[in-house]
């Protein structure tokens, strides 16, 4: 038949024609026709191509669907919506469903803050960004805490420490104080409101003097 083997494709024009064809996709006014397509992109793995769009409905369709939260504040950092990502960070840092280990919980922090920071202008946002760096604080001695237990091979009680934020009584009452972890009490001491000066100070004491009895016959056998 005298047929010739077609041309090889140029790789630019594949990337013009895609171009044109997401410009003319995201021009639609139909919804459907969005959900439609931003499914696409996440079913082939596109997410960074997906939060790239410019879409009308993207918001409203990362916001209705609450599988997709980690896209969601993704989109509004990409958007320069830093308060309104902080806000989403801040709430799974301490959501008790699904459970969340503790380091990712403090990455979630760590990432609330950054956004906070960027966005506080005003009274309001300072509170705010000084709450999350209290949450934070507390939430980097729970994993302090949550070492030390382990290092006392005290593997049933890391249930709750190593899966949601406590607040600092509980960890000080229920956890450093009980099993005696001097070294995360002292730590809490120190970052502890709602105590006088006496009180933190006589308990400072008694940890103190818990250490060096701990050491004591460690160093006389030495």
């Amino acid at each position: 038949l005298g047929l010739a083997p077609r041309p090889p494709i140029d790789p630019a024009d594949l990337d013009r024609a895609r171009a044109h064809f997401v410009q003319r996709a995201v021009a639609s006014h139909d919804e459907l026709f969005h959900i439609t397509l931003y499914r696409w992109y996440i079913d082939q793995g596109l997410v960074n191509e997906l939060l790239s769009l410019s879409s009308p409905y993207l918001e409203s369709f990362l916001v209705r669907y609450p599988e997709h939260v980690d896209m969601l504040w993704n989109y509004y950092i990409r958007n320069s919506k830093f308060r309104q990502a902080a806000i989403i960070l801040a709430r799974l840092a301490e959501a008790v469903d699904p459970p969340v280990a503790l380091q990712t919980r403090i990455q979630y922090l760590v990432r609330a803050i950054k956004c906070a920071s960027a966005e506080a202008t005003d009274f309001t946002d300072g509170e705010f960004l000084h709450e999350l760096e209290e949450k934070l604080e507390v939430a980097q001695l729970q994993s302090q805490v949550l070492a030390e237990l382990e290092a006392k091979n005290v593997g049933a009680e890391v249930g709750a420490l190593a899966s949601r934020l406590l607040d600092i009584s509980t960890l000080y009452n229920e956890y450093a104080d009980l099993y005696n972890l001097h070294w995360s009490s002292l730590a809490i001491m120190h970052t502890a409101s709602g105590l006088d000066d006496s009180e933190r100070s006589q308990r400072v004491k008694a940890i103190w003097a818990a250490i060096v009895d701990q050491a004591l016959p460690a160093s006389s056998t030495a």
